[in-house]
């Protein structure tokens, strides 16, 4: 989340960006904006201090950038220029220069009219610090509610996990990923490869898959993502006795029989291939649960 702070001279643009510091916004300046490269990136930023619609040309477009207004009655923005020994000796020469920046089309002198028209939000800065840090504090919530990190759940986590773990199959013809948990505890992992001292199957270790065709599943020498992960489980004494299997992709027929006799409850996958109806009714015969995640 990123927040741009625009107004007048004494409305208190300053402060607010100095209390947000105080709730996890880095703090930036408009001459720090143009060196930085990765602005938010994750980070909740601030930037003080805006004065021309050129300033965030680059930020409009980000989803969660929000441009706030802080206004403030012009007497009392005078009292708080005069109090700061901010320039201008006389209420009325602060009138008669924001009114002659109201009508400006200078595009290098201030334009705040414009900003302010262009915000989403205004905060008007008429009370005391208390109220203000208020303001500010509900403000924050607000925000965050609407464009805070959502939390992931466990179903595409654990997901997004066995498709990282899919990555490491060395199978030139079939990728695949699985995890098993409990609860939310990991058990064990698995993808597709060859049998442990074997050549992996993209160093030509399987000759079915280097031929390309599959007419005989026996003479594949890689071992499906689902059955690695229960024989990793078995090779380090883990029981997987009510466990829950994620994996990138439908199990086969092999990998269903393997998940039976493991004990695993329940199986969630990515895609569907392959699934068919054997698989499906040895499964629910089994009363193993079978659904699906994500797309």
């Amino acid at each position: 989340m990123i927040i741009g702070i625009t107004g007048f001279n004494g409305a208190g643009k300053t402060t607010v960006t100095e209390h947000l510091a105080t709730k996890g916004f880095k703090a930036y300046t408009v001459p720090e904006l143009v060196e930085e490269k990765a602005l938010g990136n994750g980070t909740h930023c601030v930037i003080d201090n805006i004065t021309a619609s050129t300033e965030i040309e680059t930020l409009e477009n980000k989803e969660d950038f929000i441009l706030l207004h802080v206004d403030a009655p012009a007497e009392l923005r005078f009292e708080r220029m005069i109090a700061q020994h901010k320039e201008g000796s006389n209420y009325e020469e602060i009138l008669a220069f924001e009114k002659e920046e109201l009508e400006t089309e200078d595009e290098q002198k201030e334009q705040i009219q414009t900003l302010a028209r262009k915000a989403n939000i205004v905060l008007v800065n008429d009370e005391d610090l208390e109220e203000l840090y208020n303001k500010l504090n509900r403000m924050v919530l607000d925000l965050h509610k609407k464009y805070g990190k959502k939390e992931t759940n466990w179903d595409d986590y654990f997901m997004s996990i066995a498709q990282t773990v899919a990555k490491k199959s060395s199978c030139i013809i079939n990728t695949s990923g699985t995890i098993v948990v409990q609860g939310e505890r990991f058990l064990t992992t698995g993808y597709v490869d060859t049998p442990r001292e074997v050549n992996s199957c993209s160093s030509g270790g399987c000759s079915s898959c280097m031929s390309g065709v599959h007419k005989e599943q026996v003479v594949c020498l890689c071992v499906g993502s689902e059955e690695n992960a229960i024989i990793q489980a078995a090779y380090y004494g883990i029981s997987l006795k009510g466990a829950t299997l994620y994996t990138t992709t439908s199990p086969t027929i092999e990998a269903a029989k393997a998940i039976i006799n493991a004990g695993v409850a329940e199986v969630v996958y990515n895609l569907q291939y392959p699934l068919n109806d054997l698989v499906y009714s040895l499964l629910q015969e089994a009363e193993i649960v079978l659904r699906q995640c994500g797309n």
